[in-house]
């Protein structure tokens, strides 16, 4: 059987030779192979073998250290993700509770931010604090509770009380991650044909909470939107991990911005995009 088969390689012509052996295997055999998934499936198989008598992280044969692929199905499509092992994730518990709150592209100042210091002036702020108390205080990973998206102008707090979630969080001993969205897309188009672009992904998908700062701000292409948040939405919905989110958009707006891209409209996939959302958030409106 082959060995690992990378995703950019989905251009060459299909090896129906080495999809009729994935089909032929027992631990794929209630899966539909087909031209266009057998390198995913290809992986998915490696893995499973890789794993088997694997004895540690310092072992780990997996294209990324400590993570194996997994397959879920939602209707007639696959999603593929990566989940950590077990050693991985005795490995993250191990972590002291300095590595508890992740930043990318977000200023340290975000360790400053307190709830005891959000001010509660007006509804919509009240309803958001009193929401992510409640959150921190009952956050059981094993039940699935929803996050939230924080719609409204710039200076209005949505990231101070996003940032007090982390921290809050973190205090407790719970990984979360905050991200601040137009830089991350910048940074992941950089990480395009290489390991980093999946190990970003991974990333992504398997933190606990997942804090995105100012979405809808980014440059939105085709390949944004079909390859970074439609799967990273699907994963966390599927596997139940909560995700909050700023925007100065509306919910309206934020589907508009989804629906348009550099090269296309295509008004289905960002419908896709927003029901997966409303699984996962609640929306506050601040005015």
């Amino acid at each position: 059987m082959k060995k690992y088969l990378s995703k950019y390689d989905k251009n060459n012509a299909p090896d129906y030779e080495y999809i009729n052996e994935l089909k032929n295997t027992v631990e794929l055999s209630q899966y539909h192979i087909t031209e266009e998934n057998y390198i995913d499936f290809g992986n998915l198989f490696e893995s499973i073998n890789n794993c088997k008598a694997c004895m540690g992280l310092e072992h780990c044969k997996n294209n990324s250290n400590g993570y194996y692929k997994e397959v879920n199905t939602m209707g007639d499509e696959y999603y593929f993700s990566m989940k950590p092992c077990r050693y991985k994730e005795n490995q993250l518990k191990e972590a002291n509770s300095s590595q508890y709150l992740n930043t990318l592209y977000i200023s340290k100042n975000v360790l400053n931010a307190k709830l005891s210091d959000y001010r509660l002036t007006n509804q919509a702020r009240k309803k958001a604090f009193d929401y992510v108390t409640e959150f921190v205080r009952e956050y059981n990973p094993s039940v699935m509770k929803k996050g939230l998206c924080l719609c409204g102008p710039c200076g209005c707090g949505k990231t101070y009380l996003l940032s007090c979630l982390a921290n809050e969080l973190a205090n407790k001993g719970i990984s979360s991650l905050l991200i601040y969205v137009p830089d991350l897309v910048r940074d992941l188009k950089s990480a395009v044909g290489t390991p980093r672009l999946e190990e970003m992904m991974n990333m992504l998908k398997s933190i606990p909470v997942l804090i995105l700062d100012d979405l809808g701000s980014e440059m939105m292409t085709q390949w944004v939107r079909d390859e970074i948040f439609s799967p990273l939405f699907n994963y966390r919905v599927m596997d139940e991990k909560p995700i909050f989110i700023s925007t100065n958009l509306n919910p309206t707006n934020l589907q508009k911005h989804f629906e348009q891209t550099n090269v296309d409209a295509d008004n289905l996939k960002a419908t896709r995009i927003i029901n997966r959302l409303q699984s996962l958030v609640h929306v506050i409106k601040y005015e």
